[in-house]
């Protein structure tokens, strides 16, 4: 098993840090580590859902919905904000993000794929790193 820490570290606002939001693990099957860090990037899209919630996303009219974005291999490891009583998932992945290997190895998601880097670059997308 391969675990992937994925940090929020772009999109930041004024006196923000990043942070480890999620942690994926997974299976060893012979996948390349480009094709791990595209999965974790795929599986942390809020496309049909939110990839942060459960395997039921409340309505704001009270009923219940399938998540069409849960993946019971991504853990959230932050707690979800609350807004006027609503629970909000985390963003989607995006440029400027960084993910952390179970080898300590850092990668950021660029404009097409994935770059390893030697150290964590907040805010890079707003700042044109990206």
């Amino acid at each position: 098993m391969k675990r992937y820490t994925l940090i929020h570290s772009t999109f930041l606002e004024e006196g923000e840090a990043a942070q480890e939001v999620a942690v994926m693990d997974i299976e060893q099957t012979g996948q390349s580590r480009m094709q791990d860090l595209e999965t974790v990037f795929i599986k942390t899209q809020n496309l049909d859902g939110s990839w942060s919630m459960g395997k039921q996303i409340q309505l704001r009219d009270g009923s219940w919905i399938e998540n069409e974005d849960y993946d019971e291999r991504v853990v959230c490891i932050v707690p979800l904000k609350t807004h006027k009583g609503r629970q909000y998932g985390m963003r989607s992945t995006s440029v400027g993000d960084h993910i952390k290997t179970d080898c300590g190895e850092l990668w950021i998601c660029a404009s097409m794929g994935w770059e390893r880097v030697d150290e964590l670059v907040e805010n890079n997308y707003r700042a044109g790193r990206a």
